[in-house]
């Protein structure tokens, strides 16, 4: 396998295991209070469909709670990180000569610190993975399927997009 289909097979088996960890009626929740529909509301709805479909025991729901938790803290972490590096490189560009290897380490820190909560989520979501009977492990096979099925066809569109823009203009016609 290629590279870059073997990276993107990667980051999309990855993805439809992460999709264990958001909880969808967390995820619902944020999305009603921000008032997103579209592709958002979609990615809700599936993640509602598959948590039903798995019908998950008291001890399953309980981890996929805990698990939508912390992805939230996640999500606030990320903002608060951006915040930071945002703050630090304001403070650089207010002086005449910007310590821009400073910004960078704050950069650096605030990567790290989300790394690691990130591979705790994932540490935790294989766990709930591996809680799964072998029915809800077919569940969840399917749902990756469907998943990078969709990914693959978003990709294929999204290269098709690029290709027609990166085309030379046909001789005589000015653009």
């Amino acid at each position: 396998m290629d590279r870059p289909r073997s990276m993107f097979v990667r980051r999309a088996l990855v993805a439809g295991i992460l999709a264990l960890g958001v909880g969808s009626a967390g995820l619902a929740g944020i999305a009603q209070a921000h008032g997103r529909s579209g592709a958002h509301a979609q990615r809700h709805a599936a993640l509602e469909r598959l948590k039903q479909e798995l019908k998950l025991n008291a001890a399953q729901q309980q981890a996929w709670q805990a698990i939508a938790a912390k992805q939230r803290a996640l999500w606030q972490q990320r903002r608060e990180g951006w915040r930071e590096v945002r703050h630090a490189l304001e403070a650089q560009l207010a002086v005449p000569e910007p310590d821009l290897a400073q910004v960078a380490a704050v950069r650096e820190r605030v990567r790290e610190r989300e790394l690691a909560a990130r591979e705790q989520i994932e540490h935790r979501r294989l766990e709930l993975y591996a809680s799964f009977s072998p029915q809800q492990k077919g569940v969840m096979r399917d749902y990756l399927k469907t998943r990078l099925a969709q990914a693959e066809q978003r990709m294929r569109h999204h290269g098709r997009y690029h290709e027609r823009r990166e085309r030379p203009a046909p001789p005589g016609t000015s653009s």
